[in-house]
């Protein structure tokens, strides 16, 4: 996700799983500590801005990934979904893009299918 109200809510719509929560002001420190506990088990569920989880991250105990707000660079997106296809995973993955029909997201997620198709067409 990108904005901040909707990670809030996600937090706050997922508080069950004990999610651990990572955006652009979370501490170096603080990144450290909330993949650990996901790795480790200790929380269930990974919630991350796109721009602070996008790259340096393995989340290999997870094999969902459901992108709430999704990048208008497929390459972001293609960052983003490589956390969980790391050295390491033993598991099938499977990443989702979620949207609203008739929304922004949905329109964002057209683009988004438009220009991998286009790239693949260009360079293979």
């Amino acid at each position: 996700a990108h904005h901040r109200e909707v990670i809030a809510r996600l937090a706050e719509g997922l508080a069950d799983y004990n999610p651990v929560v990572v955006t652009g002001e979370t501490s170096s420190e603080d990144r450290i500590e909330a993949v650990d506990a996901f790795q480790t088990g200790e929380a269930s569920v990974y919630i991350g801005n796109i721009t602070a989880s996008g790259t340096a991250v393995t989340l290999t105990r997870a094999s969902e990934l459901l992108f709430i707000e999704a990048s208008y660079v497929p390459g972001d997106n293609a960052q983003a979904a490589d956390r969980i296809y790391r050295i390491g995973q033993t598991r099938p993955c499977r990443v989702r893009f979620l949207s609203l029909a008739s929304s922004v997201d949905e329109i964002v997620v057209g683009v988004i299918r438009n220009k991998v198709a286009m790239h693949k067409e260009l360079f293979g």
